[in-house]
Order: C-alpha cells, then structure tokens, then sequence
C-alpha cells in the first residue's frame, strides 16, 4: 500500500500500583489503561489495558513460593511488535499469563529456582493465528568467592501451539554476572538450543487420468539446532545512565510458526539541568522464520528521542519523536515501510498512600 496516512491521536494513560511486604509475605500488582481516541480514523480508537499480579511467599528460611498472573488487551503493533519486531495486519491482541514456581537456597552461595509459565494469545478476526505456550525452566545460580559475581546455568522446554503448527524447544543457558563497579554492571548469557517443529502444508496431488489435480494438506517435520545469546552492559554515572545490548531467542508470531529474533538495543538518560532531561531509546531487529512453514525475513528499526521538563515534584511535560522504520524482503514490492510520531504529554503522580 503506497497510501500515506496522518491524524492527530489523543491518549490519557492511568495508572494503579500496589505494593506490600512483610516478613513473610510480598505482592505486587499493577493497573494500567490507554486510552486512545483518533480526530479522523476513529475506526482506530481503543482501549489498551495491562494488569498484573504477582507474589512471593517465604514458606521457609531457605524455601520460597512464587507466582505471576497477567493480561494484556492490546494491538499486533504494540507490545507484539516489541517483542518479534515483526509488523503484522493490525488487529486486537489479548494475552493471558500465569506462572509459578519454587526457589530454594541450597546454601550461602548456592540457589535454585523451578519455574511453569503459561502464555495464552487470541487475536481479533482471521489474519493472526492465535496461540499457547507452556514453559517450564529452572536456574540455578552460584556466587563465586569474591562475592561480587555470579554463574548461572538455565535448561529450559517450551512448547508451542497454534491450529497451524506445534513446536518444542529444548534449550540450555549458561550466564555470567558481573559488576566492574558500583556504576558498571555486565551481563552475559549464550548457550543452544534443539527445536523439533511439525506443521500441515498444502500440496498439489494429480490424478491420472483424467489428468486434474486436487490440495491436499500434507504433515511436515522440520528439526534444527540454534544459538542464544542475551548480552547487556550498564553504566551509571551522577547526571546520566546508559545501557547497550543483544539478544537472539526463539520467538512465536502471530503467523503461528516459530521465528527466530536477533535484537540490538540502546538507552541513554542525561539529567541537564534540574529541571531538564534528554532521552534516547534505540532498537534493531533481525527476523526469520524457524521452520520451512514460510519465508519470514524482514527487519525492524525504531528510534525515539525525547526531552522532559519537570514542572514541579510531581508534574512533567514531555516532547518525543518517534521514527520507525520495517523492510520485509519477502514482499515483491513496497518492501520499505514507516511511520513517524511526535508527541507532547504530561506526565503526574498522585500521592504514595501508606497503610500503617
């Protein structure tokens, strides 16, 4: 589509936190609510929402219970786009999450975590496949003499499933933590995966005579090894903070099949004065598809400067430009696509309530 498109969005963004600890016992919970209404394509007006809850409970001094829950109502151009950076035919989303798990100190230097997460994707209308995973991995993290860094192995299986294919992914990651610094902080993982993935292609069968053909849908197996990688190293200083990264993981798409992601990603905050402070966020993204199901390869760009301005201790405004940019080398024309975003909100905080 050669159509350029351009109007004026409105959002108001509410917000809840929840927060409670005690000896025992600590919860969060989060309510989140975007509401966006467009001056010309009003078909586009919605209403995303985001709640989450999640909880720890200290059965023992060396044994701790925890558990998550979520939900996401969103769009195919929002939280998905972060997460694959593929850009899809825009449609609803909504994301159903619940997990829990165990961790258990082994001893002062020694832990180790078990973990099930279940993740539900339906979408609106008939383009987007909907979805469900199930995980289950468990960590086990050792602190090394100098009390400072830290080794991290984490086996993990995953498996996936849509009305198109089924997939399961074995994987195996091994992680470094270390702090050069109270201000620098680095993160290493890598390690491989084995993915197993089976799903039903359309064929053509010729009958002879009388010399015509028929579709039929035909079970197809495909198996391959792959790396990950998640890299990340952060710098703090007294006016700024930055961090810069990579990471490579198997993903699932809203197409149902698995894909693989390569993401690069950068963030810089710089305070200029009291009053003023500069914001860059940065990410690329490099997708293919995992299997032979079909030819996903595209790439996805995005950056966004931003500037606030901080009226009083709870009130700030904020001016931002957002440019991104898609190239899908599986189209055979209008490869290139993208979208620029400007935008000026204020941003305040109600009141932190205590209950004593």
């Amino acid at each position: 589509n050669r159509d350029e498109l351009d109007d004026y969005l409105a959002t108001i963004s509410p917000s809840l936190l929840f927060k409670y600890a005690s000896e025992r016992v600590k919860i969060n919970s989060s309510l989140a609510l975007d509401v966006l209404r467009y001056s010309d394509e009003t078909d586009l007006n919605d209403e995303y929402q985001h709640y989450n809850l999640d909880g720890e409970y200290q059965l023992t001094e060396k044994l701790a219970l925890t558990g998550q829950g979520s939900f996401i109502k969103d769009t195919t151009l929002e939280s998905e786009l972060e997460e694959t950076g593929l850009v899809n035919f825009r449609e609803d989303r909504r994301r159903y999450t619940l997990g829990g798990g165990f961790a258990y100190r082994l001893s002062e230097r020694n832990s180790w975590q078990l973990n099930y997460n279940f993740v539900k994707t339906n979408y609106d209308g008939r383009e987007n496949v909907d979805y469900e995973s199930h995980t289950v991995s468990g960590t086990f993290q050792h602190q090394l003499a100098n009390m400072r860094d830290f080794l991290i192995l984490q086996p993990y299986y995953t498996y996936y499933d849509s009305d198109v294919s089924k997939v399961d992914n074995y994987g195996l990651v091994a992680g470094f933590e270390h702090p050069f610094s109270e201000t620098l902080h680095l993160s290493l993982h890598s390690g491989a995966r084995y993915t197993e993935s089976s799903y039903d292609q359309w064929k053509v069968h010729w009958i002879f005579p009388p010399f015509v053909y028929e579709l039929v849908s035909q079970r197809e197996h495909d198996n391959n090894w792959g790396w990950l990688a998640d890299f990340s190293l952060k710098k703090t200083a007294e006016r700024w903070t930055a961090e810069i990264g990579y990471d490579r993981d198997l993903s699932f798409g809203s197409s149902g099949e698995s894909i693989e992601r390569n993401r690069f990603h950068f963030t810089g905050d710089y305070k200029i004065n009291t009053r003023f402070r500069a914001r860059l966020t940065t990410s690329l993204y490099y997708t293919e598809s995992d299997s032979d199901y079909s030819d996903e390869d595209s790439r996805y760009f995005n950056v966004t400067p931003s500037i606030s301005y901080k009226l009083t201790e709870r009130y700030s405004l904020v001016l931002a430009y957002s440019y991104a940019e898609t190239y899908d080398k599986t189209l055979d024309s209008n490869r290139h696509y993208d979208r620029n975003r400007v935008w000026l909100s204020l941003d305040f905080h109600f009141p932190q309530l205590n209950n004593s």
